[in-house]
């Protein structure tokens, strides 16, 4: 493994320890409704996307990381391929690191809820991407570290 790698998941183990020795509040007290910072914590907070990983901010503000994203748009969500697709693209990357979460009224308009299925298709193709990334594959480790992704069945797995 490049020492590059070996020092990101040392980084990653390191705060994943720290956060353990947080001491977790009282269970019983009543904690009030979840509010999101923005859209993707929303995003990775729905139910079945356990195994997303948070995409940094830069990773998705760096065009030069989407110039395949186009044409994977184009096969995945049966856009049209035309002028427009670059500037369709654009408007996904824009709201998924500027967007809120979606709002009660919002998730009611069948026309946004489309475009956020959408917007959620999108951030999966770039997650694919992005786990390969060395930042990634540490966000991902980290996550395996937790057990987030099971535990070997075997009974003699060390695992």
């Amino acid at each position: 493994m490049p020492l590059e790698h070996q020092q990101l998941v040392q980084q990653e183990m390191l705060k994943l320890k720290q956060e353990s020795e947080i001491v977790e509040p009282d269970s019983k007290a009543k904690t009030p409704a979840k509010r999101y910072n923005g859209l993707i914590e929303w995003i990775l907070d729905r139910e079945g996307h356990d195994f997303f990983v948070d995409i940094d901010r830069a990773y998705l503000k760096d065009k030069s990381n989407f110039t395949w994203l186009g044409k994977k748009l184009v096969e995945e969500l049966n856009l049209k391929e035309d002028q427009n697709l670059d500037k369709q693209v654009n408007t996904f990357l824009r709201h998924l690191y500027k967007s809120a979460a979606p709002t009660k009224e919002g998730l009611a308009d069948q026309k946004y809820l489309q475009f956020l299925q959408d917007i959620v298709d999108v951030y999966g193709i770039i997650h694919s991407r992005y786990v390969l990334t060395p930042q990634g594959l540490a966000k991902v480790f980290r996550k395996f570290l937790t057990g987030i992704y099971g535990t070997c069945p075997r009974a003699l797995c060390d695992n």
